[in-house]
């Protein structure tokens, strides 16, 4: 019996043994890499189309591909995420595009355009108007290559203590607002650009540094604690009607890869796309209700007003196209796609922002809940 016992134990370690050393050998060869971020865990909508990203590859390419995620600070701060990737201290960094925009303004709107096109009108350009050769046209002069996979929505606007109606309302404002071309237009309407950090902005607003602000849709102002110190919220977001990020990589490292994986890389990047563009767009939906539970006054530019800033937007357009080829050629891509858009909405019109109503609900409410 005590021999029988003996022989079982030694099959059992013996077994184990084998399936570790396969399972040691599959392994062996997976490729570990590092990527970093320019947002931390708080910025959720942000921070989680990264989480989501690393996910999915983590779970396509099981055995081949393994990345660790760093958020910004971790490894780098956020602005140094760029250079961490260049030189391989990373292997890929989550990035917003405009962030680096003091490397070429053509980055600038890879990211956001003020009066630029709309979130689904960019989403379609990134995959069937050019815009994802650009970006790897753009980041490739960098040694890097790109995936956009996060197309957030409009943001909130100006949150602040003064009501803003008109363009005449912005003068002698200070106001914290992202971009370069952002700031040229807030001077030109006679307000000053004012750039603090997103998590400076509520000290700024107290303390009368500010007298209004742009954070990011109303998750990211929520969670900035902006539903606390404002009482206006003025909109719409024409500084950034759509923004994108994404992911860049070394690629030196990209080129290292099989086949097989970089097409994972891709899909993996298309399908965050749709998670983390959807889930961005309930967030906001969400949050926005937050606001109008505080009584937060909510004020609209008028058209002639977004027509003024609209006018404005272009000039500077042209006028950094021709010191740039490089933007020019995005900008131009942007709105020559745009441009095939206009008929069919034209004819959509009636249609494109229905329904204003909505059906009896307390009846479908009642209705659905027989359903078995």
């Amino acid at each position: 019996m005590k021999i029988k016992y003996f022989k079982t134990i030694s099959s059992v370690i013996f077994l184990l043994v084998f399936f570790i050393g396969i399972a040691g050998a599959a392994f062996a060869g997976e490729i570990k890499l590092r990527m970093g971020t320019t947002w931390v865990p708080a910025l959720t909508t942000l921070y989680g189309a990264d989480v989501n990203f690393v996910k999915i590859i983590n779970t396509l390419c099981k055995g081949e591909v393994k990345i660790r995620l760093y958020s910004a600070g971790e490894v780098v701060s956020a602005f140094e995420t760029f250079g961490a990737v260049q030189d391989n201290t990373l292997q890929l960094g989550g990035d917003v595009p405009f962030y680096w925009v003091g490397k070429n303004t053509a980055f600038g709107p890879l990211g956001a355009l003020p009066m630029g096109i709309n979130q689904m009108d960019l989403i379609d350009w990134i995959y069937q108007g050019g815009g994802f050769e650009l970006y790897n046209e753009i980041y490739g002069k960098f040694g890097l290559v790109y995936f956009p996979y996060n197309v957030l929505p409009p943001e909130s606007g100006i949150r602040g203590k003064k009501k803003i109606t008109n363009v005449k309302d912005y003068k002698g404002m200070k106001i914290r607002m992202a971009g370069q071309i952002q700031g040229k237009i807030l001077k030109d309407l006679g307000a000053a650009p004012v750039m603090v950090s997103a998590t400076e902005i509520y000290q700024a607003l107290e303390r009368g540094m500010i007298d209004g602000a742009e954070g990011g849709g109303p998750t990211l102002d929520i969670m900035l604690g902006l539903d606390e110190i404002t009482t206006e919220w003025n909109g719409p977001g024409w500084h950034q009607p759509s923004s994108v990020g994404g992911v860049m990589m070394n690629k030196k490292v990209w080129d290292k890869l099989s086949p097989s994986i970089q097409a994972k890389f891709k899909y993996a990047a298309m399908a965050n796309m749709l998670w983390a563009t959807t889930n961005s767009n309930s967030a906001d939906y969400d949050n926005a209700e937050k606001f109008a539970e505080r009584k937060i006054g909510v004020n609209i530019l008028d058209d002639k007003s977004l027509a003024n800033i609209e006018q404005l937007a272009y000039k500077h357009f042209e006028d950094e196209a021709e010191r740039n080829p490089l933007f020019a050629k995005v900008v131009y891509s942007q709105y020559e796609y745009y441009k095939k858009t206009t008929l069919y909405k034209k004819i959509q019109q009636g249609i494109l922002n229905r329904p204003v109503t909505t059906p009896n609900m307390a009846k479908l409410k009642a209705a659905a809940e027989k359903a078995k």
